[in-house]
């Protein structure tokens, strides 16, 4: 009975042993189909595609390379219908673009004895303002567009250009960039700043001077007519192009339309004299 019981299971085993290889050699070779359909079709595809720039540079009379040269040189021109459209905005006296993307890089100044404006120097986290706005100040923080506030430190000061460098301990800030060129009298330029506490106001208006002396010794200042007011110092002065042309530090008191800022020429070269003196006392502490 053992020996018949046997015989039948082995039969059975056989018989499922060659039912299984079936079936696995049955999914390998409609895996391997499914495959190779899928790698011709993508294969018809690409060719078709080959076709169609070719038959299209044909049309065109151009080779594939001309082709694509053309396909840049069209980048190209939108890039630059882009900008002149930038400029004809700011011609136009349509400054919001600029703004909204400026106002990144504008600070409110607040210290224990005042307030005032700055514009980030570098996205590492220096920051421009006068002298006059953290003169004697004890504490110093600033305060970003967006809201957030950081401490600062004070690193160093050129007095009698009004121009001053502090530090946070932020480094994803949106720095602003600085024209050394001269500026142009009649140009239109905006203040952006702080005045009388109004955090991130803008004025416009245009250079109505340059080479101003209102300080004996200092460098020649831009004279402008945008309305600045107390609040406003070490806010950027820009141009129609976003660009920082200069720091506004003054007004005649009693006077409308007579505000004046340090050139960016000045203040750039004056934060990297700041920045050359603390690199060389780091270097013999």
């Amino acid at each position: 009975m053992r020996k018949h019981l046997s015989q039948h299971s082995s039969k059975y085993l056989l018989t499922l042993i060659i039912i299984i290889a079936g079936v696995t050699v049955g999914m390998g070779y409609s895996l391997d189909q499914e495959y190779q359909t899928k790698f011709t079709k993508l294969d018809n595809q690409n060719t078709a595609l080959r076709v169609s720039i070719d038959s299209l540079s044909e049309q065109l009379g151009l080779t594939t390379t001309e082709l694509k040269s053309s396909i840049e040189g069209v980048e190209s021109d939108l890039a630059s219908t882009s900008e002149s459209l930038a400029e004809l905005s700011a011609v136009s006296g349509d400054f919001s673009g600029i703004i909204e993307d400026a106002v990144k890089g504008v600070v409110s100044v607040l210290t224990d004895k005042g307030q005032g404006s700055g514009a980030v120097y570098s996205d590492d986290g220096y920051i421009i303002t006068n002298h006059h706005v953290i003169q004697n100040a004890n504490e110093i923080s600033v305060l970003f567009s967006n809201g957030r506030t950081a401490d600062a430190v004070f690193l160093g000061a050129d007095t009698i250009n009004d121009v001053a460098l502090l530090k946070v301990e932020l480094d994803d800030l949106n720095e602003l960039d600085f024209d050394e060129s001269e500026v142009r009298i009649g140009e239109k330029v905006i203040a952006m700043g702080n005045p009388l506490g109004l955090s991130f106001s803008v004025t416009e208006g245009i250079v109505s001077a340059k080479g101003r002396i209102i300080k004996e010794g200092s460098a020649g200042l831009i004279q402008i007519d945008a309305p600045v007011n107390p609040g406003n110092s070490g806010g950027p002065l820009l141009n129609t192009q976003g660009e920082v042309v200069g720091i506004v530090n003054a007004k005649l008191q009693g006077y409308e339309g007579l505000g004046f800022a340090i050139p960016s020429e000045v203040v750039v070269s004056d934060i990297n004299l700041i920045l050359e003196q603390i690199a060389a006392q780091a270097e013999s502490a």
